[in-house]
């Protein structure tokens, strides 16, 4: 469930900055910093999961609830 709540509020937050970019100026990203902060900690969260034992259960609950299809293989560093 924390998983599932950090990313979409991540993934809400980072589409909320794109927003912004668009009215502003389509043609340049003023909110870099924060889409990589957000890019960071989406990968942390990606890390905890990998990290986690039951990982092939909550990889795909997770994903799912989310809204992406993401293969498990896909997380291998």
């Amino acid at each position: 469930m924390l998983a599932n709540f950090l990313l979409v509020n991540l993934i809400r937050v980072d589409s909320g900055f794109t927003i912004l970019d668009s009215v502003k100026n389509p043609k340049k990203t003023l909110y870099r910093d924060e889409h990589l902060t957000i890019q960071q900690l989406i990968h942390q969260v990606f890390t905890i999961i990998r990290n986690d034992k039951d990982f092939r259960i909550v990889f795909p609950i997770v994903v799912s609830n989310v809204g992406f299809f993401i293969p498990p293989d896909s997380l291998d560093e």
